[in-house]
């Protein structure tokens, strides 16, 4: 394995704001980032953006990653082991979704006028 961690082809491009806008800090072209760091970004993203689902939904007993799983349950009707089995990849396809826009949006709007 190369100690550079990008994807060739990552699926992503500026058209998927949600994902290009969050993402995009993951890797830079002139310095490999180490496995650990791409988790823990990937980990603090995931963790933001549950909390803005949360906050979105009204998930009051929910945040980060556990309303995310909440989000997919509600939407998709899985049970959280089938969740809980996704690879990184896939959560990523499932969180292509309009509504994750919206919510990401609202974070957005309400982090930034206070």
């Amino acid at each position: 394995m190369s100690n550079d961690h990008r994807d060739n082809d990552d699926g992503m491009e500026e058209s998927d704001p949600f994902l290009f806008g969050l993402f995009e800090h993951l890797f830079d072209d002139d310095y490999p980032l180490s496995e650990d760091v791409i988790k823990f970004r990937k980990d603090f993203t995931v963790k933001q953006l549950g909390d803005y689902l949360a906050e979105y939904k009204h998930y009051d007993l929910y945040a980060g990653e556990d309303a995310i799983h909440k989000w997919i349950m509600d939407k998709y009707s899985w049970l959280p082991h089938q969740i809980k089995e996704l690879s990184w990849s896939e959560l990523d396809f499932i969180l292509r979704d309009n509504e994750i826009n919206e919510a990401v949006q609202f974070g957005h709007d309400k982090y930034k006028s206070e």
